[in-house]
């Protein structure tokens, strides 16, 4: 039903970066990347200082296993949002992704420090999953 209401006002005016967004948004939320993808790049080409678009688009890229244009875009985001601890986690989970522990866990401190109470757990548990694989790994050294 959103992605309809979208459409519309994209017809209207192609360039309301917004309802690229929430489009994008919408098709994440019904488990479809490869449409959501595209989306966030429009939104990021309208307004490329559109931090939640270029989260956004990082985190779809990290799920399809594109950690290095993933990487970007989240480190793009965290510089425009840097208040955000939704970008903050995913770049973390993608600089673990490139092996590198150390910069992960600082991603996923500054993650945990934006986060709200309730889901400073959830996020805990990622912590400590990653520090245990940079000391394994440190180990095999």
């Amino acid at each position: 039903e959103a992605i309809p209401s979208f459409d519309r006002s994209i017809a209207i005016d192609p360039l309301n970066g917004d309802a690229w967004l929430q489009r994008g948004r919408s098709l994440a939320a019904m488990k479809r990347p490869r449409e959501a993808i595209p989306c966030f790049e429009r939104a990021v080409a309208i307004n490329p200082n559109n931090g939640e678009a270029w989260m956004h688009r990082g985190l779809q890229l990290l799920a399809f296993g594109q950690v290095e244009q993933a990487l970007t875009c989240l480190e793009r985001a965290t510089g425009i949002h840097p208040r955000s601890s939704e970008a903050w986690q995913g770049k973390g989970e993608a600089l673990a992704r490139v092996g590198l522990y150390k910069d992960s866990l600082a991603a996923l401190d500054r993650a945990l420090r934006l986060t709200s109470p309730a889901d400073r757990p959830r996020l805990q548990i990622l912590v400590d999953l990653i520090d245990r694989v940079q000391r394994e790994a440190a180990g095999r050294r």
